[in-house]
């Protein structure tokens, strides 16, 4: 019995002592992907994963409202924070919670409900990029919604 125990709290120890690989996001950024994933099920669309380096991009781009800041454009952007595909951005401002940015976004007339169902405009045609990730943010009143695909081929086991 002590054999046994002794190796269930070697192993405990081992396990905490891993450094931490998870990604912190807040109650309002979590409302806003689940809203976001709510509405790719009207759709019969695969809700959106939450990808960490779009997370970062989107807090670092939440203050500023625009699309290209600084002369970059999101897609550029995403790249600076260790994003390996193409991205796209959907903004909003001056709504009171995140469940009124994507209903603004869902009856939008100029392209954001397209961009969460994953499709990007490209020469002027609508394109089904597949978007699979997304990382969002607040600042004040301006939230902003980045979906994105990334070029890495996931392990399966």
């Amino acid at each position: 019995m002590f054999v046994i125990l002794t190796a269930l709290l070697f192993s405990t120890v081992q396990e905490d002592s891993k450094p931490q690989t998870e990604f912190k996001i807040s109650k309002t950024e979590t409302r806003m992907i689940e809203e976001i994933n709510e509405y790719r099920a009207k759709y019969k669309l695969a809700p959106l994963e939450m990808d960490p380096n779009l997370m970062k991009t989107a807090r670092y781009r939440a203050p500023y409202f625009t699309h290209s800041y600084q002369g970059r454009w999101i897609w550029d952007e995403v790249k600076r924070f260790d994003f390996d595909g193409f991205a796209t951005d959907d903004l909003a401002q001056g709504h009171e919670s995140p469940e009124d940015a994507v209903q603004g976004w869902a009856s939008s007339s100029v392209g954001h409900a397209q961009q969460m169902r994953g499709l990007f405009k490209m020469n002027g045609r609508w394109q089904d990029y597949k978007f699979d990730k997304v990382g969002v943010a607040r600042s004040g009143k301006n939230w902003i919604a980045i979906f994105g695909k990334s070029k890495r081929i996931e392990k399966t086991n």
